[in-house]
C-alpha cells in the first residue's frame, strides 16, 4: 500500500514563471487491451507545463478520489474500475513514476501512460 501513496500522492502545485509557450496541438490519446496479461493501457502525450492528470481529463472520463494530504488518486477511467487487487499505475516515459500524476508537470517529449497492475503483496 505504500507503494501506492509513493506513486499516487499529490504534491501543491508550484507557479511557473518565465514567458508564455505556444501549446502544440493536443495528441489524442490511445487505449490498448493487451492479451497477454489481459491489462489495460492508456498512453497520451505529455502537454508543457500540464499535470499528467490535467492531460488524462482532457482525453478521458476520469474518476478521482481526494485523499487529503496523501492527495488525488485515480479511481476509474472511461469507467475501467480495478478491483481491490489492482490499480491505476502511472508511468512517465515508460518508468514507473516517483510522484502523483496529479504532481507531475509534463514536458512536450514526455509518453504519459496509466496500467492497471496488480498490487504487490
Amino acid at each position: 500500500m505504500f507503494l501506492i501513496v509513493l506513486l499516487i500522492s499529490a504534491v501543491p502545485a508550484l507557479s511557473g514563471c518565465g514567458s508564455k509557450k505556444t501549446q502544440p496541438a493536443p495528441t489524442q490519446a490511445t487505449t490498448e487491451q493487451t492479451d497477454a496479461s489481459d491489462s489495460t493501457t492508456i498512453r497520451f502525450d505529455g502537454q508543457e507545463g500540464k499535470t499528467a492528470l490535467e492531460t488524462l481529463k482532457t482525453f478521458h472520463n476520469v474518476e478521482t478520489k481526494n485523499y487529503g494530504n496523501l492527495g488525488e488518486f485515480v479511481e476509474s477511467i472511461d469507467s475501467i474500475k480495478p478491483d481491490a487487487a489492482h490499480f491505476w499505475a502511472f508511468y512517465v516515459n515508460g518508468k514507473s513514476s516517483t510522484v502523483g500524476a496529479a504532481s507531475y508537470k509534463a514536458h512536450d517529449n514526455d509518453i504519459l501512460e496509466f496500467k492497471v497492475e496488480a498490487m504487490q503483496k
